[in-house]
């Protein structure tokens, strides 16, 4: 019985497997090099091709096809001469359909001459389709979904992955920018067109067109990313390959830290409106407990205790202790909205813009400088303290305060949830007049 077969060989030093075709009769067989080769794991032995998570899965098998068809096409002109087909003549007389080196018809002269008998042929000769294998996806691709569509089952319906709220929510997002992106460009966005011209026009969307930050866009390029690897691995989709250069830019944005007399300020400050008394009390709490704004917008009767308030991070899943003895002003504020903090939650964009505008209400309009790094532009300037706050500015308040008071950061750690110090010394904003207050205190 014979068979034609595709063959990876895999004792290539760089770990990738050469593409064969493997030609056996009555238990020897022979093989044929394609000069072709791929990463084992793109490999579908059962069929003998190549798997469609492979970008060239496409050509490659049709490489396969064409050797698989030369070596067919062999067998059958040999058996139609008289000629034994087993691997010996196969492969002296197999003629290459990449460079064909055609000696045929002068060697079956010469053997028929040679030796008039008539050899048996072979009756167990399978019939060779070049169609491919019969898994569909070889032989007839599904359509592929469109950029959107996939996009779409990526933010919904991922099976393999359990994802966070926050990161579906950050996924949500992608999706809105890039069809803000493709209805303004007047592009159509597809797996083909991710390159780096897109990556250079996106860029310059989000952080000059949107006025956005370059954390915003390392987000949306992580993100993007992230979604590119899961279309070629799951669909087998054909990605350009410039997109796994792609980097988010760093950024040196204005992070300040208040005193607790400002945080006091804005807490008590009659405000008209209600948006600006709702942003307040937010940025207070945030201060006095140190939780991020997508945890403080949870907070309920259910994390408090005689001693604490307690909230385990949706981000990392550390637990944030909040001590009710230092700021007894969080049961105050707690009380006010009947300890359910859910009914004051708005977006974080919202809320950004409601507390500068607080901010700006109580007064807080000292010059500070800050330093901005955008799209590799650095931008010194002074602007008044309420432009600079935001909602992490409540994080960072908290973790200062703390460490003025004495806490070690090891407690302050503990408080807050972080668990790295790296991390945690982004959070200290200490300043000069700080340490000086502190060498006074120490009675230096």
């Amino acid at each position: 019985m014979a068979t034609i077969k595709g063959f990876l060989k895999r004792n290539t030093p760089n770990g990738a497997g050469l593409i064969t075709i493997k030609y056996r009769y009555s238990g020897k067989y022979t093989i044929f090099s394609t000069r072709q080769k791929i990463e084992p794991e793109h490999w579908h032995a059962p069929t003998g091709y190549v798997l469609p998570s492979h970008r060239d899965h496409i050509f490659l098998n049709q490489v396969i096809d064409k050797y698989k068809q030369a070596v067919n096409t062999t067998v059958q002109r040999l058996i139609l001469q008289g000629i034994l087909p087993d691997k010996f003549s196969v492969h002296r007389f197999f003629i290459d359909p990449v460079v064909p080196i055609s000696r045929f018809e002068q060697f079956v002269n010469r053997e028929r001459l040679r030796s008039p008998a008539i050899i048996p042929i072979p009756e167990a000769l399978e019939p060779y389709s070049p169609v491919g294998p019969p898994a569909p996806a070889v032989r007839k691709p599904e359509p592929v979904a469109s950029f959107f569509q996939l996009l779409e089952e990526w933010i919904e319906r991922n099976p393999n992955v359990q994802v966070r709220n926050s990161t579906k929510r950050q996924r949500k997002s992608l999706k809105n920018v890039l069809d803000s992106f493709q209805k303004e460009k007047a592009v159509t966005l597809s797996f083909a067109t991710m390159d780096n011209n897109f990556y250079s026009s996106f860029c310059n969307f989000i952080v000059k067109d949107r006025n956005s930050r370059n954390s915003n866009l390392g987000k949306y390029i992580k993100q993007l990313k992230t979604f590119l690897r899961y279309a070629q691995a799951t669909h087998g989709v054909s990605v350009h390959p410039q997109h796994t250069s792609w980097r988010g830019l760093s950024e040196n944005s204005p992070k300040i830290a208040l005193r607790e007399e400002e945080v006091e300020l804005i807490y008590t400050c009659n405000y008209a409106s209600e948006r600006h008394r709702k942003a307040a009390d937010l940025l207070a709490l945030g201060c006095w407990t140190g939780l991020r704004y997508s945890d403080l917008i949870q907070v309920g009767q259910f994390n408090l205790n005689q001693d604490f308030l307690i909230c385990t991070n949706d981000k990392t899943g550390n637990t944030s202790l909040a001590p009710l003895a230092v700021y007894p002003q969080i049961t105050s504020v707690l009380r006010k909205y009947d300890t359910d903090i859910k009914s004051m939650a708005i977006s974080n964009q919202k809320f950004n813009q409601y507390v500068k505008e607080a901010a700006q209400i109580a007064g807080l309009i000292d010059l500070v400088e800050i330093r901005i790094e955008r799209l590799g532009e650095t931008i010194k300037k002074k602007i008044p303290k309420w432009q600079a706050i935001s909602s992490h500015t409540a994080r960072r308040t908290f973790v200062t305060n703390m460490r003025k008071k004495g806490f070690p950061p090891e407690q302050v750690m503990r408080m807050s949830g972080h668990k790295s110090y790296t991390e945690f010394a982004k959070y200290n904003k200490l300043n000069t007049q700080d340490l000086l207050e502190t060498i006074k205190t120490l009675g230096f």
